[in-house]
């Protein structure tokens, strides 16, 4: 994790603002008569290759200016109602040092002030160029335009690359409130409009180069959700983290869904809008992963609503954790007029679990994570194959698709995803999402990770049917529904155990209920909680744990919270 307790020596304060065209940026520097300075500059921006320092709202760049040569540091951008500030360290290099630093090899400036203080921000990884801006910087004192004050102007000719050319007025100060209204004012006079600057010279550039390689590929499949998908892109193109492409994929959508997409794709060029027949979710979203690029992976639906920091706090939760592969976020259910109490429970038990090892233990209880929250690492969504389209829900399958396979989850403990709870969600309504639908799954994946049929090969975990007798926690229609389809799957329990005295030493469904006093030591039997209630799966738990039982080796826990 990044430690950011020392502040840089040196704070940059700038008012900027917007020149939409460029013959207000000729009109103003004629107001201004001759420069004082021309500078032509080349800033070469680093980072590593999954964005560290674009995850943090920081920047590392070398700028040469005039045949000088800066190193530069910045962390904490933030730009407000055209009010720059970030904390900025820099120094100067040789033309050889800049070419050791543009090529990683950071060693060449071991002693200087901008490798020791990123260092000491935590940052070890690897740097590579990402990109280059060019830009002519011409720089008047602000006295030329009849202000008072010992500040310089700054008129910008910025150059993205072949096709996007920007200006802008950029003013260094400590008296923003009072130039800010009095640089509009003069402007005004002159005839010419300055907007406020909602983005850094560098977010402006991630932005731009994100439309050719972006480091997150967002994926959105939308269907008839022409009244929530506004607010839905919008809330990706207020992303604080900038390189990202969103791929809109529409699945024959019959209302305005389509014509929405297409206008808003025309406001920011990292929108892409694809259209396809009707094929239903799986085939939407693997369509939509072969047109991605990015290393990572996102999800989003065209009715919910991402918080503007969950892109970089799930990069930097990657970053940092290089052995999770899939990490969501905690989330909030809207609107309250239509949450069930089911879902009030499901997003309480969700919000609970976090943690790598909660998730793998709760696998079998619900799907762990919020499909749309999810941010992957590609690697890991190629290995399983993508998603699998059948009789279960694609995203609780691919979890445990790549659960199988090892793979680790997590969240951030942070709530950055509010998702709409409609009549027409998929969970509401597809048969997939049923109760018996999802207890099929579990159970084929249960089996999978702990049984095996003689004539398979046994997996790391697996035993043979023969060699491993089951038991089952509850005797209720949970326990006798999910007797029913491990029969199914051809796997006869050996028991139930049950907390009620009524029940025991009856036989239920064919299977004998034994006492909590009967219960088996661990060897040999393998057992499986169908009860749905958290309170009393955590007394099961403690129950178990504390006759020898260890959960995941000897146990599960397997009901889901609305059963």
């Amino acid at each position: 994790m990044v430690s950011q307790n020392a502040p840089l020596k040196n704070t940059e304060q700038e008012l900027k603002w917007i020149i939409s065209h460029r013959q207000d940026w000729l009109k103003l520097q004629e107001a201004l008569g001759k420069a004082e300075r021309e500078l032509h500059q080349k800033n070469v921006y680093l980072d590593t290759e999954d964005a560290y320092f674009a995850a943090r709202r920081s920047m590392l760049r070398l700028r040469e200016e005039n045949g000088r040569w800066l190193f530069v540091y910045k962390r904490g951008l933030s730009l407000e109602d055209g009010y720059f500030s970030a904390l900025e360290i820099e120094e100067e290099v040789s033309a050889e040092v800049a070419l050791a630093i543009s090529r990683g090899q950071l060693q060449a400036v071991g002693k200087g002030k901008v490798y020791q203080q990123i260092r000491q921000d935590g940052f070890e990884g690897a740097l590579q160029v990402v990109g280059e801006v060019t830009n002519l910087r011409r720089v008047w004192p602000i006295r030329a335009a009849g202000l008072e004050g010992k500040e310089k102007f700054e008129l910008d000719c910025t150059s993205f690359d072949s096709e996007h050319t920007e200006y802008e007025l950029e003013l260094e100060t400590l008296r923003g409130d009072v130039l800010q209204e009095e640089v509009q004012a003069w402007a005004d006079r002159l005839g010419v409009k300055l907007g406020k600057q909602k983005a850094t010279k560098y977010e402006r550039f991630l932005r731009y180069s994100a439309v050719n390689k972006p480091t997150i590929s967002c994926l959105m499949p939308i269907y008839n959700c022409a009244e929530t998908l506004v607010s839905a892109v919008k809330s990706i193109c207020r992303q604080t983290f900038k390189s990202w492409e969103l791929i809109m994929v529409d699945d024959g959508s019959s209302d305005d869904t389509v014509k929405i997409a297409e206008s808003l794709a025309t406001t920011d060029p990292r929108l892409r809008v694809f259209r396809k027949g009707h094929g239903g979710i799986v085939d939407t979203l693997n369509f939509a992963f072969k047109q991605s690029r990015a290393p990572f992976i996102a999800r989003m639906d065209g009715d919910d609503i991402s918080h503007p920091e969950r892109f970089a706090e799930q990069m930097r939760y990657l970053q940092a954790h290089v052995d999770i592969a899939a990490v969501g976020c905690k989330i909030r259910v809207f609107p309250k007029k239509s949450i069930t109490e089911g879902m009030m429970r499901y997003e309480r038990w969700l919000n609970k679990a976090c943690l790598p090892e909660i998730l793998e233990r709760d696998i079998f209880v619900e799907s762990p994570l919020v499909h749309p929250s999810v941010l992957l690492r590609r690697s890991a969504l190629e290995e399983v194959g993508l998603y699998e389209d059948g009789r279960w829900p694609e995203d609780y399958q691919l979890w445990l698709r790549m659960w199988l396979k090892g793979v680790k989850m997590a969240k951030v403990e942070k709530t950055l995803f509010f998702w709409r709870d409609l009549p027409k969600r998929l969970t509401r309504v597809d048969q997939r999402c049923s109760h018996d639908a999802l207890r099929e799954l579990k159970v084929t994946f249960f089996l999978k990770a702990f049984f095996t049929p003689a004539q398979e090969e046994q997996g790391m975990r697996s035993l043979p049917f023969d060699k491993r007798k089951l038991i089952i926690w509850g005797a209720g229609p949970n326990g006798k529904a999910l007797a029913k389809t491990l029969r199914a799957h051809g796997l006869e329990p050996a028991y139930y155990t049950d907390i009620l005295p009524a029940r025991h030493g009856q036989t239920i469904c064919g299977l004998k209920v034994l006492s909590l006093e009967q219960l088996p030591a661990p060897e040999g039997y393998f057992l499986v909680t169908a009860v749905g209630n958290p309170n009393s799966r955590e007394e099961i738990r403690a129950f178990l744990r504390e006759r020898g039982w260890q959960e995941g080796r000897d146990f599960r826990c397997m009901a889901g919270i609305s059963d």
